[in-house]
């Protein structure tokens, strides 16, 4: 798909695009206001292919599984540079799986990663209704991929450094089931 589109996730409206395509990804911080430099996280449809973009330990791999698919956002240190204007001010990229069937479909369908971020101007709420999806953008109107029922908590977003996971975003709730299972040789950091 060659351009930027509205995706239905499991936690709220995403707008998305290729990861591949950069101009299209450019396009997303225009429409949304967005600081070039604030990262945007990638989707992708298995652990096998965060593992791609990410680096991610083995002895942390059936912890995510707990997770992924869900609403974990994981930032770690990237694989390469490819998707550099994704993350332009770091060398730590955010990767999610969603739990979302119509979302995991598209992944696997297009087998690549989809570069995403809420669907709201910059420093607004994101929106509630897919009715709000057209009036967001001046002069944009959007593919829509998928329905959500009801819009609910965004992703905890954790950051990973060694054995160190870093809440960067998470509710009391996520907390509480990120830590239960979390093995030992890692700590999560308020």
């Amino acid at each position: 798909m060659n351009e930027v589109f509205a995706l239905a996730t499991d936690t709220s409206w995403g707008l998305a695009c290729n990861a591949n395509d950069k101009e299209l990804v450019q396009k997303i911080y225009k429409l949304k206001g967005r600081n070039f430099k604030k990262p945007l996280i990638l989707f992708t449809f298995s652990l096998a292919e965060a593992k791609k973009l990410i680096e991610i330990p083995s002895s942390l791999e059936n912890w995510l599984n707990n997770f992924w698919p869900g609403d974990l956002t994981l930032v770690a240190k990237a694989k390469s540079n490819k998707y550099f204007y994704c993350h332009q001010d770091t060398s730590f990229l955010g990767v999610r799986i969603p739990n979302h069937e119509t979302a995991l479909n598209f992944l696997i369908k297009i087998n690549q990663p989809l570069a995403v971020t809420s669907y709201n101007l910059s420093n607004n709420k994101n929106i509630q209704k897919k009715e709000e999806i057209c009036s967001t953008f001046k002069n944009f109107s959007p593919t829509i991929i998928g329905e959500i029922s009801k819009v609910t908590s965004e992703s905890a977003i954790l950051q990973l450094k060694e054995t160190q996971l870093k809440i960067l975003r998470a509710t009391s709730t996520q907390i509480n089931n990120l830590s239960k299972t979390l093995p030992n040789n890692f700590s999560l950091l308020r």
